[in-house]
């Protein structure tokens, strides 16, 4: 199953460009789940060297260690991201870079994993609400929505053995 980050791999981007669509980009105002008018898609970005620093400080789980060698990305069409929230914790997110990805078998197999092993996992499509998955029902803690990436994010508990996308 899925391998978690450790933070001392040697992978690279090579040609990925998926976060420069799935991810916002404040010193530009680029909105999330738009491509990055600096991207060159599969080649990567115009303004490299000179590229914002939340560009430069971002790396996605699978830069970090995540999953195999064939998960990267734009292959996957997901960008696995952590985030940390107030009241749940650390919890795993799912941004989808083509419509439809967040369906398919690599997001539905690494959610019932995560779920598996108690961890919350966010999926963000790119079009209609997010939803965030607990294992746990505790987890909930009263909270039905909370706001994500600009989207109402709808908050659900979901065993892993009945998670169906």
């Amino acid at each position: 199953m899925s391998e978690e980050a450790t933070g001392t791999s040697t992978r690279s981007c090579g040609k990925c460009t998926a976060c420069c669509k799935t991810h916002p980009i404040l010193e530009l105002a680029k909105p999330a789940s738009k491509w990055c008018s600096h991207c060159q898609i599969g080649k990567g970005c115009a303004i490299y060297g000179d590229h914002p620093q939340g560009c430069k400080e971002f790396s996605c789980q699978w830069l970090l260690g995540r999953g195999q060698d064939g998960d990267r990305p734009d292959q996957v069409k997901i960008v696995i991201d952590n985030f940390i929230l107030p009241v749940l914790g650390d919890m795993i997110i799912f941004f989808e870079v083509t419509e439809g990805s967040i369906r398919g078998s690599f997001a539905t197999k690494e959610t019932r994993f995560l779920l598996s092993v108690g961890r919350a996992v966010c999926h963000l499509p790119l079009a209609g609400r997010n939803t965030l998955y607990v294992p746990i029902k505790e987890m909930l803690l009263g909270l039905h929505t909370f706001t994500l990436n600009g989207k109402e994010t709808v908050i659900v508990h979901m065993p892993a053995d009945e998670f169906a996308p």
